[in-house]
């Protein structure tokens, strides 16, 4: 197995995907990936495009590709002109899953629990054909490998883990910023609350950065993709909504879908039944508001207050392995604008994700 710096390739190692379906000359297909589930969070298998509704901009639009990947469907469905179907045999979708463990920022507890919940899923969930890359965000250090060939070196690897101090702790303050103002009784000074923030911010842009970088390498290599961020997450902050933005609309280019795992999480720790939540799980929640927006802005989920990492990692492997395509052709054209995207099941207790939406690009000129 090969170790490499978090800034190698990902696209090298395998062939371009095909270019996006085209029909007619300024026509063009949107394909949605669609994980459908119950309401345990277990893949629903054996739905037809009969079953599904799409929706852009609120508005219902015509299904024009419909196609159940899952273990023992080999074949993808697609309506012709005249009404009928062309059925093709689908080839074997590679899954590439990567995992991103921001080790800095946990406690020696959590770390244990992430290394021990990956180490599992590497073991003994993770299949053949699987290939995996698992990145410690601390240190910048990313393994590569395939499964079933590089299964206990990886696993290995996870176990191993190793958190170093934070990229961004001790930063130091510009002078306008560090003036300090004293502080009541038990009340934080401006020039630590100021440098909190700027830590927060800080690590929060180095995070949307990274995943900036792993997700422009990913877009144009084929196969089912997903990024499983363990992390305390970052938070809804004014001046990274645009960055936000960005690394969801590249997620959503590379048809990659990013999972978010609440660290903090892992500590076990829930709220009274029926009651309020305490200030740490408030803290929590709003800590990490950005992180689940973008899960939920590419079709994934967040996991959290759960002991152990591997039913999370369980679920992100169930879903790439069973899932729906489905595409249509957008009814205007390009504008520019996002468009907002909702994909509907019509069979009960069925719960569909896929992206929120797409970039229409802009105008073509004349």
């Amino acid at each position: 197995m090969l170790s490499i710096l978090l800034a190698a390739s990902v696209a090298t190692a395998y062939p371009q995907e095909r270019p996006p379906l085209e029909f007619g000359a300024d026509v063009r297909m949107i394909r949605l990936d669609v994980s459908v589930v119950d309401g345990k969070g277990r893949p629903i298998v054996g739905l037809g495009a009969g079953d599904f509704q799409i929706l852009e901009d609120g508005k219902p639009v015509e299904v024009a590709l419909f196609e159940a990947v899952y273990e023992g469907s080999p074949q993808s469905v697609s309506p012709t002109d005249d009404g009928g179907l062309v059925v093709e045999p689908r080839p074997r979708l590679d899954r590439r899953l990567l995992i991103l463990v921001d080790t800095a920022a946990m406690s020696r507890g959590q770390l244990q629990r992430a290394r021990d919940g990956t180490s599992r899923f590497l073991r003994e969930s993770a299949r053949n054909g699987d290939w995996v890359r698992l990145v410690n965000l601390s240190t910048g250090e990313a393994w590569d490998g395939t499964v079933p060939h590089d299964r206990a070196a990886l696993a290995a690897v996870a176990q191993g883990l190793r958190a170093t101090g934070s990229p961004w702790a001790g930063t130091n303050l510009p002078d306008a910023i560090a003036e300090r103002t004293e502080g009541r009784a038990g009340l934080a000074t401006e020039t630590a609350t100021t440098g909190q923030f700027l830590s927060v911010f800080a690590q929060a842009t180095g995070l949307l950065g990274t995943l900036e970088s792993l997700l422009l390498e990913l877009d144009g290599v084929a196969g089912r993709k997903a990024v499983v961020l363990v992390s305390p997450g970052f938070p809804q902050v004014m001046g990274l909504d645009a960055h936000l933005q960005k690394v969801a609309s590249l997620a959503r280019l590379a048809a990659t879908t990013v999972y978010f795992v609440d660290a903090a999480g892992l500590d076990d720790l829930l709220p009274e039944p029926g009651g309020k939540m305490l200030p740490a799980f408030e803290v929590a929640w709003s800590r990490s508001g950005g992180a689940m927006d973008l899960a939920t802005a590419t079709g994934g989920f967040t996991s959290r207050f759960s002991n152990t990492l591997l039913p999370a990692l369980d679920r992100v492997g169930s879903e790439m392995r069973s899932y729906y395509v489905v595409g249509y052709v957008p009814p205007r054209p390009d504008d520019g604008r996002f468009r907002s995207v909702k994909v509907v099941v019509k069979a009960a207790g069925a719960t569909a994700r896929t992206k929120k939406g797409y970039l229409a690009g802009r105008p073509r000129k004349p």
